[in-house]
């Protein structure tokens, strides 16, 4: 009975320890995790996460298109599904797609097997809404631990994480607008939520975003674009 309370406290032991390292944005046991890209030039991905929902996509897209800004949308294959008129009409306004899983589940403690068909699952979806470019992968919650960065090595896929995401702290439109702002460099990945009715701040604040990164000299570029920019 000892020996197994040990074990037991051992391995919850080992899995707290695990966590803060599934949760990292710049490290993960297999493949690559790309937070930010190393570039001296002055630009910068905006990266949407989440939906297509029917109610915000337009409204996002008509910002977007007023400010002449491109962005990465990482799509759920569930909501695409849903929603595949919003997801051509992305495609149609010329931003780039990037798979974020089915059903938005956490995959870290997923099998191998499991994963690669919600990969592939989403794939599909946004391929079949017409979409032909490169899918870069975005975990949800940013958690991944050993099978879903097995999995993406074992396709040549790194996972797009991200250095500048001040939502979480942010008051207010325009203060989320300064943090973006003043936390951004060259070859930052912004990462931004606005397809839910509890992201207003954040769909306020984007037309905010653009303006100031713009102010500062950056250019917009979509995840693939500004990965082009790598130093080898």
């Amino acid at each position: 009975m000892r020996t197994r309370f040990l074990i037991g406290v051992g391995l919850v032991a080992a899995l707290l320890s695990l966590w803060p390292i599934s949760k990292s944005t710049r490290f993960q046991f297999f493949g690559e995790a790309i937070a930010r890209v190393e570039t001296d030039m002055p630009a910068v991905a905006l990266t949407l996460d989440d939906g297509p929902s029917r109610k915000h996509t337009a409204a996002v897209l008509e910002l977007l298109e007023q400010k002449d800004a491109i962005a990465t949308f990482f799509l759920t294959g569930r909501e695409s599904a849903a929603n595949p008129d919003m997801v051509r009409q992305i495609i149609a306004a010329g931003h780039a797609l990037g798979n974020h899983s089915y059903n938005h589940d956490r995959l870290i403690l997923k099998w191998p097997s499991t994963i690669g068909d919600d990969l592939a699952r989403t794939d599909a979806v946004l391929r079949e809404a017409g979409y032909d470019a490169s899918l870069p992968f975005r975990p949800p919650y940013g958690q991944k631990l050993f099978a879903l960065p097995w999995v993406l090595r074992s396709d040549n896929r790194p996972s797009i994480m991200w250095d500048v995401a001040p939502e979480p702290d942010a008051q207010s439109a325009r203060e989320l607008a300064e943090a973006v702002v003043t936390q951004a460099r060259p070859g930052s990945i912004i990462l931004l939520h606005v397809m839910y009715d509890s992201r207003a701040m954040s769909r306020e604040a984007l037309p905010l975003i653009t303006d100031g990164l713009r102010e500062r000299g950056f250019s917009l570029m979509t995840v693939d674009d500004l990965l082009a920019l790598r130093v080898p």
